[in-house]
């Protein structure tokens, strides 16, 4: 691809809604947001692997056999200024934890990476996320530092797609985009 420039990383929105249908609806509309539920400094943890097992098969000693194991996600590391107004974010986060996990409400996080447009090019669904652990910054006399709150979401798996190719009409099966 000739004159191809990769994006860049520092804009992007993050979207919570509760199911993946709205979730496409949602990434229709992406772009720069003032939601403070969209605005985080740091986004981490979009990854997938697949664990292998060895496995040596009796009477062959010249190679051991690399068995796939199920997927294995990072948790998704969300990092932003601690938000001391409404928040469905901080909302569904207390919602969770005090059930003490005897109520887990899963939703779908919606991650865009932006263009210089504003508009999404590259958008990531993460279905049936919920959060694991929230923590704030340390509190010190000595630093002007901004309050930051972290939020570590899990998810069954997630899904990948580049906005060019769903241009093009290939958002109706994702087929464009790594399924994971």
């Amino acid at each position: 691809m000739p004159g191809y420039i990769p994006p860049v990383g520092f804009r992007f929105d993050v979207r919570v809604v509760d199911k993946l249908e709205a979730a496409f609806t949602a990434s229709a509309s992406m772009g720069i947001t003032d939601d403070v539920d969209g605005s985080f400094q740091d986004v981490a943890g979009i990854s997938v692997e697949y664990p292998t097992e060895s496995y040596q098969a009796g009477g062959e000693n010249r190679y051991v056999y690399q068995l796939p194991q199920p997927a294995k996600y990072s948790k998704l590391v969300l990092k932003r200024g601690l938000v001391t107004d409404f928040s469905n974010l901080s909302d569904w986060c207390q919602e969770t934890f005090e059930s003490n996990l005897g109520k887990i409400l899963t939703k779908t996080l919606v991650v865009s990476l932006l263009g210089e447009s504003g508009m999404p090019v590259m958008v990531w669904y993460f279905t049936n996320a919920y959060p694991v652990k929230w923590e704030a910054s340390n509190f010190n006399s000595m630093d002007n530092k901004i309050v930051v709150e972290t939020l570590e979401v899990v998810y069954q798996r997630f899904e990948s797609i580049s906005m060019d190719n769903a241009l093009t009409g290939a958002v109706g099966s994702m087929s464009s985009g790594l399924g994971f």
